[in-house]
């Protein structure tokens, strides 16, 4: 006797599994989807916060700059201040060596027989100008000069003779002489 199925087993389970394997199919798709969208949405967050912590380095950095430029002007104003100190304190130092320097020249005039007309001097060297009765008072100045500590070799630059109102005659005269090494500072007009 042979026997015979009509029930469609066979067909069912095939159907089954070729269902099976196409939603096991989706289901993988579907996860592999969704995979990739939660990957591109944390690749999304993680750029916005790298944006937001560039923006945040831009904003420290425009401030830090803004810092270093008032640094910078600080450090300007301070070298300036440096030098402007500096210059005060030679100018503190040598004018007693001015102070001096006049009065050498002051203590070495021939009294009653010269009088000066102008002083002018620089770091090193000092001219004076000035009129005398004679030859021999401009010499006696000279002498005492060459023997002061303040100055150094003293050139008589030039010697005119000049006939005054009142018929006298007077020797004008010009000297230059340089500043011994200890007083060669700051000259009395600032230079």
């Amino acid at each position: 006797m042979i026997r015979v199925n009509l029930l469609p087993f066979r067909e069912e389970r095939q159907k089954r599994k070729i269902r099976n394997q196409v939603l096991g199919f989706l289901l993988g798709l579907m996860l592999i989807i969704s995979g990739l969208f939660a990957w591109m949405f944390y690749m999304d967050f993680s750029i916005e916060c790298l944006d937001r912590e560039t923006r945040m380095v831009l904003g420290e950095i425009a401030l830090y700059r803004e810092k270093a430029e008032k640094v910078g002007k600080i450090k300007e104003q301070l070298a300036l201040l440096e030098k402007k100190n500096s210059i005060i304190e030679s100018l503190g130092k040598s004018r007693f060596c001015q102070l001096e320097l006049l009065a050498e020249l002051a203590c070495e005039i021939v009294s009653g027989r010269m009088w000066f007309e102008h002083i002018a001097t620089d770091s090193e060297l000092v001219v004076i100008r000035g009129m005398a009765l004679d030859n021999k008072a401009v010499a006696d100045f000279i002498s005492r000069l060459e023997n002061s500590s303040h100055y150094e070799r003293i050139d008589f630059h030039k010697s005119v003779v000049q006939k005054t109102a009142q018929g006298d005659f007077l020797q004008r005269f010009v000297l230059k002489c340089e500043r011994s090494a200890k007083c060669r500072k700051v000259g009395i007009n600032g230079k």
